[in-house]
């Protein structure tokens, strides 16, 4: 991997991110926190997959669990008062979608969005400037997605091009997570880059045909064509 690139992905993505979709990156602190919820509820599944409900029910009776740590989790790592063990979700098995976009010119390649599937409504709802109590159609959360990927794709390319290069962009597609990453079988992990959002996490891959060499002094205005 290289770094320059990893740190030019990183840039662009949390730059479109807050711009086009208004959801900010998470402070390292606020990271920590959601990460320790997170592996929290990862073994509250364990438990109930396991049979030991009972363990569960100790922590909402407020009975420290032998795992964890509930000063640095906060309120996040307790059970809520009512709720029954089974109706905890864990964010470790949250479903995934991705958005994939490929590009060809002086290198072909392409660029897969991936994003937990609780971020949809919010990323649509923002792009589309929805206030309020409206809810957006599974299409609308879709299109945003391939929206939000494919102008980090046009945002991307200009950073780690030539100013004589032209590429073309073509339309995004939306698919599962795994399927959006065996499309690009045939192409070269060149950056991988995640991102801790208001929200929820996304993670974003850059393949290409070959090596992408960038250097700290490149200034580029490569050309982009829609498809």
């Amino acid at each position: 991997m290289n770094s320059m690139l990893d740190a030019t992905l990183q840039d662009v993505a949390e730059e479109t991110f807050a711009t086009l979709a208004y959801l900010m990156p998470l402070g390292e602190q606020e990271r920590a926190q959601r990460d320790s919820a997170r592996e929290f509820a990862a073994m509250n599944l364990r438990l109930l997959q396991e049979g030991r409900e009972e363990r569960i029910l100790l922590a909402a009776a407020g009975t420290p669990l032998p795992f964890g740590d509930d000063a640095a989790c906060g309120t996040a790592c307790a059970v809520p008062s009512g709720m029954a063990p089974s109706a905890m979700a864990s964010p470790n098995g949250l479903q995934r979608l991705s958005a994939r976009v490929a590009f060809s010119g002086r290198f072909t390649g392409c660029i897969v969005l991936t994003i937990e599937e609780q971020l949809l409504e919010p990323l649509a709802a923002n792009m589309l400037g929805m206030l309020g109590n409206s809810s957006t159609s599974q299409e609308q959360q879709f299109d945003a997605l391939g929206e939000l990927s494919n102008v980090i794709c046009g945002n991307l390319l200009p950073k780690i091009a030539t100013p004589q290069d032209v590429f073309k962009v073509h339309s995004p597609e939306v698919l599962s997570a795994g399927t959006a990453t065996a499309n690009c079988n045939g192409l070269r992990s060149q950056a991988r880059v995640s991102l801790w959002l208001d929200g929820g996490r996304a993670e974003l891959l850059l393949y290409t045909d070959h090596p992408v060499a960038m250097s700290a002094d490149t200034t580029s205005a490569a050309s982009i064509l829609g498809s």
